[in-house]
């Protein structure tokens, strides 16, 4: 490698479409995107080292035991061809020269092309992607009950699987007034519990989509 060199060296159309007669699986391309939204791949040093070549030194942190050393990724683009003429990971996948780690360090390049920037940011910070932290959420998010919320992996295609979402119960809950809280409290073999103790005689109702309960209740905040 000969001396460092700047972003302003990389060609404006840097693109995927670099990797000439190579495949680039979707996985490997779902997967280095994450990589570069999480800001996973970083401390890239760009080299000269010949007139038609560019070498680029990388890392990127393991998608798992993350404690560990990063993966280290090597790139070398050639402009006259408008190509990545090698490409090499650490990782065991890495060998292709394709794989997710190297995919997201080039969509990492790539981004920093699009907004013009002239040097790599020392750290990839949320404050160094300033089309991605900057913008306000506005009306984007709203508010929604726990129990409409959804636990699932951010997923670009189709899901395979439903994703884990809680279930409303259809069911409603019995109608209690005063005549059958004053029985329950009387109720020897009920006297004992919570509910003897916790419902009264005369409190005010508030109606949920599992039926009215009485006032103080956590119920009607977690439906």
């Amino acid at each position: 490698m000969a001396g460092e060199i700047n972003l302003t060296s990389i060609p404006l159309d840097i693109s995927l479409d670099y990797f000439k007669n190579t495949s680039i699986s979707k996985r490997a391309k779902e997967r280095g995107y994450n990589y570069f939204m999480n800001s996973y791949a970083h401390a890239l040093n760009l080299y000269k080292s010949s007139d038609e070549s560019i070498d680029i030194a990388a890392k990127c942190f393991r998608s798992m035991r993350k404690s560990e050393a990063p993966h280290k990724i090597n790139m070398t683009i050639t402009i006259t061809t408008s190509s990545i003429s090698e490409s090499h990971c650490s990782c065991k996948a890495g060998v292709s020269g394709t794989c997710s780690h190297s995919i997201g360090m080039l969509y990492t390049l790539i981004h920093y092309k699009n907004l013009g920037m002239t040097e790599v940011p020392s750290a990839l910070a949320c404050t160094s992607m300033p089309k991605q932290w900057h913008k306000p959420r506005g009306s984007k998010i709203s508010l929604e009950p726990l129990s409409a919320m959804v636990f699932s992996k951010p997923k670009q295609t189709p899901r395979k699987k439903r994703p884990i979402h809680s279930i409303m119960p259809k069911m409603r809950i019995p109608d209690i007034g005063a005549i059958e809280v004053k029985k329950l409290k009387t109720d020897s073999a009920a006297v004992e519990t919570p509910l003897s103790y916790l419902l009264q005689e005369e409190v005010q109702l508030i109606e949920t989509t599992l039926g009215g309960v009485q006032m103080g209740s956590m119920l009607p905040y977690q439906v």
